[in-house]
């Protein structure tokens, strides 16, 4: 009987007993619902009630206390440093408030959602109401003269280009006028392409220089990892480096999304989830595919269900014209992570080859495996550079055999090994939610912090035309 129960338990998502309340009411309702329905309609329906009753109470105290807490945390939010309008000087000067903060998209790919649209939207959405800040992204250069003074500071994701220096030479111009913050945004090493990129050709030195001007001209820079800010550093910018590491919106991936397994998977679907930069099909280079994971694939097309996303390695080509490959087309990132659930995908691998742009990245590819219930297989470097995930607890190297990743996968296949793989991935997820007050305050602190605020005078010539907004 324990056995049973044990499965039952697992069977409803993976959750623990009241963490998630709908499912449980649910559970609930269908089991008592079959307790002596027929000899007792009246007393079946009075255990529901009872039970249901008592989830709702629990809830409500668990979702009561993290309100509390995160009352608390707003409270420091829009009473301390965060609250630009505080610093006054009475009968001689005032102070406009500035809770906007202006941001320039590079791209609208994966890079500036999740640096900047995500983190933006839902700054906005835990803390706009306060009124003490309101991020936005604009299209074009904003330059009214009624809505520089509200702002708060200036970010521009990868500002590379000698259209971006015009721009943010201009700001420089009037920063003291209007008190506002520069701030830049990296997300990659894209001073040394490696070959098989497909901008390793247009990555000129014209535009790797001009990226090197902007950003030190920079009153903060935020990145993604610590290796990037030491090659920054590396490369001679002195401007203070902060590095905020990528989160991921759980609401993208709606609810607990652990899926165990009842028995061994026979034959395992296994994802490369990244783009087509891992590998040049027009100049035939295998790129971070080099080596065992190659021939792994090549050998086990027809063992296991191999899926890609966009396109893959031209030596596939064959079996993907044959239909032993699944190809995943093209999609925004917004659905990206609908696509990816779809598939219900088993592993996950991210082959990487070691130089200073893969050493760069983040682990963002770890996180969406664990969020979508898939095993994650990454590879760590031996030769004196760090890759995103050298200390996951499943990898592989550049000395790695065909044989050792079909162990790997062969292990993992186990119900029990899955499961308990599925589970870590998952719990170390906790601190790594975009939704979290603590991650989002990382921002929100670039954002604001060494400003005062913008000083008018009653003899500033847009005197009168702030003076609605003098606290």
């Amino acid at each position: 009987m324990a056995k049973n129960k044990n499965k039952k338990r697992k069977f409803n998502g993976g959750y623990g007993r009241g963490q998630n309340p709908m499912a449980e009411v649910l559970r609930l309702n269908n089991m008592l619902a079959k307790i002596d329905v027929n000899k007792n309609v009246d007393e079946a329906i009075k255990k529901v009630n009872q039970v249901n009753n008592k989830i709702v109470e629990n809830n409500t105290v668990q979702v009561a206390n993290q309100l509390l807490e995160n009352r608390t945390i707003i409270k420091d939010f829009t009473e301390g440093d965060y609250s630009i309008s505080r610093y006054v000087e009475k009968d001689k000067v005032q102070v406009v408030d500035k809770p906007l903060v202006v941001g320039y998209l590079r791209d609208y790919s994966g890079c500036g959602h999740f640096r900047m649209v995500y983190p933006m939207n839902m700054i906005n959405t835990k803390f706009a109401y306060s009124g003490k800040i309101n991020c936005t992204l604009f299209p074009v250069t904003l330059t009214q003269e009624d809505i520089l003074p509200h702002v708060r500071s200036f970010v521009f994701q990868r500002p590379i280009g000698d259209d971006q220096t015009f721009k943010i030479r201009a700001y420089k111009k009037f920063q003291e006028q209007y008190q506002y913050k520069l701030i830049g945004e990296l997300d990659d090493y894209v001073f040394d392409l490696p070959e098989y990129h497909p901008g390793y050709e247009n990555n000129i030195i014209r535009n790797v220089r001009s990226l090197l001007v902007n950003l030190r001209l920079m009153d903060e820079i935020i990145v993604s990892t610590n290796n990037l800010k030491k090659e920054l550093i590396e490369l001679g910018i002195d401007t203070k480096i902060t590095v905020i590491e990528n989160t991921l919106p759980k609401y993208l991936y709606q609810t607990d999304v652990k899926r165990f397994k009842f028995s061994d998977i026979i034959k395992p679907k296994i994802a490369f989830t990244g783009s087509n930069f891992h590998y040049n099909n027009s100049k035939q280079l295998d790129g971070d595919f080099s080596g065992a994971i190659k021939e792994f694939i090549i050998k086990n097309v027809d063992n296991f269900e191999f899926v890609f996303f966009g396109d893959a390695p031209y030596f596939l080509k064959k079996e993907v014209n044959e239909g032993k490959i699944i190809i995943v087309p093209y999609t925004n990132t917004v659905e990206y992570s609908t696509n990816l659930k779809k598939y219900r995908i088993d592993f996950v691998i991210a082959p990487l080859v070691e130089n200073l742009f893969n050493s760069c990245k983040s682990d963002l590819r770890y996180l969406e495996a664990s969020a979508m219930g898939s095993v994650f297989i990454g590879y760590k470097f031996l030769n004196g550079l760090t890759s995103p995930y050298q200390n996951n607890r499943l990898t592989l190297d550049e000395n790695s055999t065909v044989e050792d990743v079909e162990n790997i996968i062969k292990k993992y296949s186990t119900k029990d090994s899955f499961n308990d793989e599925i589970s870590s991935q998952y719990n170390e997820l906790d601190d790594r939610w975009l939704e979290n007050t603590a991650n989002l305050l990382k921002y929100i602190e670039v954002y604001s912090s060494g400003i005062k605020g913008l000083i008018i005078e009653q003899d500033h010539p847009q005197y009168e035309e702030f003076k609605p907004f003098i606290r």
